[in-house]
């Protein structure tokens, strides 16, 4: 059978307990005071017959711990085409006892890397923009304020060789509050495990065939899903700061 994405909201308070309560508290309450709007950018159907064409396939994992939950194998994160280096090996390993591992949420906005990861990636962002961000903590948010930022690329690689070339509005949100112009990284630390978001996963089709354990990815979803995560990301941004 090919399913499309439930839910999950296993890990979702856990995650958010074990980290920085007040910025990953905001970012709850971001997420579920724009859930409505975000069951707009995301589009699902019951099954899909044939994969789309030019879209690539990787294992979905389980977790014994948490099995209503859709695990993936993040085996590299590439900033403006060169891989992040310094990743401690297993730092995205789902472990035998169920713990770790990177899985997909649509109920959390945007996306949470354990905080070894998380800080060599901000600073791979941080290194390629000029400017100097509003924060320049290890483990704080990447955000900048009156500046004008040139975003590097975002491509996460995937088990058997799989890509997923993002957007900016994927992974990277613009905002004038009327004073100030924000931009921010929406990628966040953790601690247990980490989550793709679902600002991440906005504008790729993404197929999960449950009785292969597969996840097929194409990059053709409808350009008003970015739009909406557009908007969605306004209110994450304020939240942010």
């Amino acid at each position: 059978m090919v399913s499309w994405y439930r839910p999950v909201t296993a890990l979702d308070n856990l995650l958010l307990a074990s980290t920085n309560k007040t910025t990953m508290g905001r970012m709850l309450l971001a997420a579920a005071a724009t859930w409505l709007l975000l069951t707009s950018a995301l589009q699902w159907w019951p099954y899909v017959d044939v994969p789309p064409t030019g879209s690539s396939t990787t294992p979905l994992y389980n977790s014994s711990a948490y099995p209503d939950l859709y695990y993936v194998g993040l085996t590299g994160v590439y900033v403006d085409g060169e891989e992040v280096a310094g990743i401690p090996a297993g730092t995205f390993d789902l472990q035998s006892n169920g713990s770790g591992g990177v899985f997909l949420s649509t109920t959390m906005s945007v996306t949470y890397l354990l905080s070894d990861a998380y800080s060599l990636v901000r600073e791979a962002f941080a290194s390629k923009i000029s400017a100097q961000p509003y924060s320049t903590g290890s483990l704080d948010p990447l955000c900048y304020v009156n500046s004008s930022v040139n975003v590097p690329e975002l491509t996460l690689a995937f088990d058997v060789d799989v890509k997923m070339e993002l957007n900016e509005a994927n992974y990277f949100f613009k905002y004038n509050d009327g004073e100030s112009e924000i931009q921010c990284l929406t990628v966040l630390p953790s601690v247990g495990a980490s989550v793709l978001g679902s600002l991440l996963q906005t504008g790729t089709t993404m197929i999960y065939d449950l009785e292969r354990g597969q996840l097929t990815l194409a990059s053709e979803a409808p350009a008003a899903s970015l739009a909406m995560a557009g908007a969605l990301a306004v209110w994450v941004v304020r939240l942010l700061i």
